[in-house]
């Protein structure tokens, strides 16, 4: 127990005495600015008001209604009318307009006589959600019209009203939005960012105290501790992060997503409990991978390289059952990728433990092996054995 307190409280120490106070910087002051800094951008959820471009070669009152259909919808917005396609892709090339919607001459000339019109829409397929944005309010659009028409056409056939609507579309699709009603992206994103910030500060903290100990350790002659007082060590430093950190998941996934309004369907015990194995885990492991940093300022670079791919294999962006298996085993050893897959289920869909049983029992098992690593790095570390105090026989 000695050895144990004597890591835990030396560990407040080290990062009090850090120079620069720079651990303390990530520590609180990244949580606090990572938390004002990422849902601000995604405050509007839904991407509104897209500015698109029409060109109306046809001029008639019907292309008319349909610009102004266009202008109506909620993704959408008709930021210019050219001319011209030239004039179009001028603008476009100019970053004015997101998306092109071409009427052609004949448009109104081949409704009057039943025939097939097309509406060409252009569209910026290397950007997904803008893409979508101005292909849903432009299709919209049009498809709207269209189906007015086509009721017009048979009730001009004497059909009733009704029946002509009920012709028109005979299966109406009704679409329910789970777990995100309002379709928000914000909703979607910044809750694993979030899980994702809780583990990379402790990686980053750990990462710079060892990193400044590795400087240090130039100790002639030293051998290794027991595995006893290796792993009193290890459960010392996880005492000093993870209660902080357990406070920073309240204030970041309890009351910042109630803050937010994003979805909630977790109560406060139950993202604890989650979040626990998940917080061991990440302090186990950069333990572990601190060895490998010769010096503080080689941390915070390959640190931050590494969080992007890591977020993006997270299973987020791109499901993980899209993926090699090689590349699923390989980012499944990560705590975040379970962390957010879990915390998604719990927060979002309202799963107990229970129902993710198999996630949890997954945190756990990468914290019991990384806590493994963790003490091996420990036992031949020069470094913490300085920093912990003299070794004992």
């Amino acid at each position: 127990m000695k050895t144990l307190l004597r890591a835990w409280f030396g560990e407040y120490r080290r990062i009090v005495g850090d120079p620069g106070a720079g651990v303390l910087l990530i520590l609180i002051g990244a949580v606090l600015l990572y938390a004002v800094i990422y849902p601000y951008p995604y405050r509007q959820e839904v991407l509104l008001d897209v500015p698109v471009a029409v060109v109306d070669l046809d001029r008639t009152a019907v292309s008319r209604s349909l610009v102004q259909a266009i202008d109506a919808t909620q993704t959408g917005t008709v930021a210019a009318r050219p001319v011209d396609m030239a004039a179009a892709r001028r603008l476009w090339a100019a970053g004015a307009i997101d998306g092109i919607c071409l009427i052609p001459k004949d448009f109104s000339r081949r409704l009057q006589r039943g025939e097939a019109a097309t509406v060409t829409v252009f569209c910026d397929g290397s950007y997904v959600y803008l893409y979508k944005a101005v292909f849903r309010s432009l299709a919209s659009a049009v498809g709207d019209m269209a189906g007015r028409l086509e009721i017009r056409t048979l009730m001009a056939g004497g059909l009733p009203a009704a029946a002509a609507r009920k012709a028109r579309d005979p299966l109406p699709l009704e679409r329910v939005y789970l777990f995100n009603p309002a379709g928000g992206y914000a909703s979607y994103v910044v809750p694993a960012i979030f899980v994702m910030i809780l583990q990379q500060t402790l990686i980053m903290s750990i990462g710079l105290l060892d990193g400044t100990a590795n400087e240090a350790a130039r100790t002639p002659g030293t051998r290794p501790c027991g595995w006893i007082e290796a792993g009193e060590r290890v459960l010392g430093r996880a005492m000093a992060y993870v209660p902080v950190h357990l406070v920073f998941s309240i204030f970041l996934l309890v009351l910042l997503i109630r803050w937010h309004h994003y979805p909630q369907r977790a109560a406060a015990g139950e993202v604890l409990l989650f979040i626990l194995p998940l917080l061991l885990a990440a302090v186990f492991l950069g333990i572990t991978i601190a060895r490998a940093f010769p010096a503080r300022e080689c941390v915070l670079p390959v640190l931050l390289i590494v969080s992007i791919p890591m977020f993006m294999l997270s299973g987020l962006s791109w499901p993980m059952g899209a993926m090699p298996s090689w590349l699923q085993f390989l980012v499944g050893m990560i705590p975040s990728t379970s962390g957010i897959q879990g915390f998604y289920a719990i927060n979002h869909m309202g799963a107990t433990l229970a129902e993710v049983a198999p996630i949890y029992v997954r945190l756990w098992s990468l914290a019991g092996v990384y806590f493994f690593t963790a003490v091996l790095a420990t036992r031949s570390a020069p470094a913490q054995r300085a920093a912990a105090g003299p070794v004992q026989k």
